[in-house]
């Protein structure tokens, strides 16, 4: 009873705190991809090449150093090879993240700092280099770091470095999710 008389007196004056503000962010990313284990003889292991997606996201800013986002992650399908044999990989990823907002004082005004851990669900569906068609979920997480740019009172921009792991039967492998996006502040 007590926390629940707690909650209910602190988290409005959190949520409605000066900085406490709604946003809607969209980006595009480039895609990295470090396989863990992209073939049965583990030779295709390190960073293939870049592939792109989208990101869809919103968050809420609760005070002026935290925040949470939710967003939804894309790609476009990833290509594996090994020895002539060739696959593709789609994946989307769910995730949820709480972040830490900073802003030291050599930065100008406009920019700020964050740290994000991001927590969620993958599906990956596609046809691995040995044919085999496959769909898996998981769950996954990873750490991002970034700069956002405020334009003006509702819009800024955004450069998310971010990486997530996903593990199931098609592929067992990180992605680097980097964003370039725009945020619209209600």
């Amino acid at each position: 009873m007590k926390t629940l008389l707690f909650l209910t007196l602190v988290l409005p004056c959190i949520t409605f705190a000066e900085e406490a503000k709604t946003y809607l962010q969209t980006g595009v990313i480039f895609m990295g991809r470090n396989f863990e284990e992209a073939t049965a003889s583990n030779t295709n292991d390190g960073i293939e090449s870049l592939e792109g997606g989208f990101s869809l996201g919103t968050g809420h800013r609760f005070t002026h150093n935290f925040a949470v986002e939710a967003e939804f992650i894309q790609s476009m399908g990833f290509e594996v090879q090994n020895a002539g044999r060739t696959g593709e990989i789609s994946m989307y990823a769910l995730t949820i993240a709480p972040v830490y907002i900073f802003k030291p004082s050599f930065l100008p005004e406009q920019m700020e700092l964050f740290a994000k851990f991001r927590i969620g669900y993958t599906k990956m569906q596609g046809t691995d280099i040995l044919g085999n068609n496959g769909k898996e979920d998981s769950i996954t997480g990873g750490m991002g770091f970034g700069v956002t740019y405020k334009f003006n009172e509702n819009w800024s921009g955004l450069i998310d470095l971010g990486g997530l792991w996903a593990d199931d039967d098609i592929e067992d492998y990180d992605f680097h999710p980097w964003q370039v996006g725009i945020r619209f502040h209600f």
